[in-house]
């Protein structure tokens, strides 16, 4: 058996002490929401949206599904809650934050692309009460209103010329697994 340095210390004693640390560790939810960053002419596509009784600003944004790339379901949510279709062409970043409120553990991937135009929507999600295009300081004026601290970091590095390629988000389709 190897010998271990005070230094060295396994995986299992590191998540022992974790959820010891934290013992609602093994409680927490998870959620994967992927997003649209779009900008044009200087204004962010945000939507206004109802939750949890609140009227609130967020980019139109929303859970991942299990049979989609995530550049993929970005699309599929702007579309949906924007009636903007655009062709996601880099990702901007990845964002966590946990919501003690709701023991939730959000990751949000965040895309950008080209806006293709506004797409044919018959009626768009029922909680979207608006859909705006929106200035950095016209965000940060209604900051108490942002859905969560992501939606102006997202803009903001957006703003910064962040970008990542798409691949760094590997998708593998699961066409042979049963639900």
């Amino acid at each position: 058996m190897i010998e271990q340095t005070r230094s060295q210390v396994s995986a299992i004693e590191m998540a022992a002490w974790l959820t010891a640390k934290n013992p609602l560790v093994s409680s927490i939810h998870h959620q994967i929401i992927v997003a649209g960053v779009l900008e044009r002419d200087g204004r962010y596509l945000v939507i206004e949206e109802m939750a949890e009784g609140r009227r609130v600003i967020n980019q139109p944004a929303g859970r991942l599904e299990k049979d989609e790339s995530a550049s993929d379901g970005a699309m599929r949510e702007t579309l949906e809650e924007s009636g903007y279709l655009f062709m996601a062409e880099a990702l901007v970043g990845l964002y966590h934050w946990f919501h003690p409120e709701k023991n939730t553990l959000y990751l949000r991937m965040a895309f950008t692309g080209r806006l293709i135009d506004q797409g044919e929507v018959k009626s768009l999600d029922p909680e979207i009460l608006a859909v705006r295009w929106m200035t950095i300081p016209e965000l940060e004026a209604e900051s108490d209103r942002l859905r969560s601290p992501f939606v102006l970091q997202c803009i903001r590095d957006h703003a910064n010329g962040i970008r990542f390629p798409l691949d760094v988000v590997r998708y593998f389709p699961n066409d042979n697994a049963q639900s």
